[in-house]
């Protein structure tokens, strides 16, 4: 059994010692093999070159376990996190994290982590219908959502008119569909 232990911080000025000490006390325990993948970089960023190195030898079959210090460490969010666990399913590799006592190889680390994606997934749709009940209460106020409609005057596509331009050429040179510049001389009431 050989496996990949995979540490990361966040930042430079932070150092990777107690990770470190617990997964190779882990793994002198359980009298595993293993090479270490280190990282000092933000969890959300996408370029996690060690990541990427290990996941690649993981697929090429070098490893047959992977070993984290927490969840937090490896995927940077329950997404990437359950994508990089697929991956390691599909490579027939088990993953372990230490912190949370989860291992994918017995079926309570399958059921623990089942549940957490569950919980995970129950809070994002929560979290999505309190944003949706908060837009609709602050539209009921009166708050306008969206990105700012481009201001016009009447008095530019009156002028753009007066130069002999058509509704199409102007609805062109102002950036607007013909519908809007009507409605907004209709609203300005000099529609001719």
């Amino acid at each position: 059994m050989k496996a990949a232990l995979y540490l990361r911080v966040s930042s430079e000025y932070q150092n990777l010692d107690m990770q470190r000490t617990d997964l190779l006390r882990y793994c002198e325990m359980h009298k595993i093999e293993f090479d270490i993948f280190e990282e000092k970089v933000s969890g959300k960023t996408a370029n996690r070159p060690e990541l990427k190195k290990m996941m690649a030898l993981i697929k090429e079959c070098h490893y047959d376990r992977v070993i984290v210090w927490r969840l937090d460490r490896f995927g940077r969010s329950v997404r990437d996190l359950s994508n990089l666990l697929a991956d390691l399913e599909s490579a027939k590799c088990t993953f372990v994290s230490f912190k949370e006592h989860l291992d994918l190889s017995t079926p309570s680390g399958k059921l623990m982590v089942s549940l957490l994606s569950s919980f995970a997934e129950f809070e994002l749709n929560s979290s999505k219908d309190r944003q949706r009940a908060g837009i609709a209460a602050a539209r009921i106020r009166g708050q306008k959502f969206g990105r700012p409609g481009k201001y016009v005057l009447p008095l530019q596509i009156k002028q753009e008119k007066a130069k002999g331009f058509s509704m199409r050429e102007i609805s062109k040179r102002l950036g607007l569909s013909k519908s809007r510049l009507y409605q907004i001389l209709a609203d300005d009431n000099i529609f001719e």
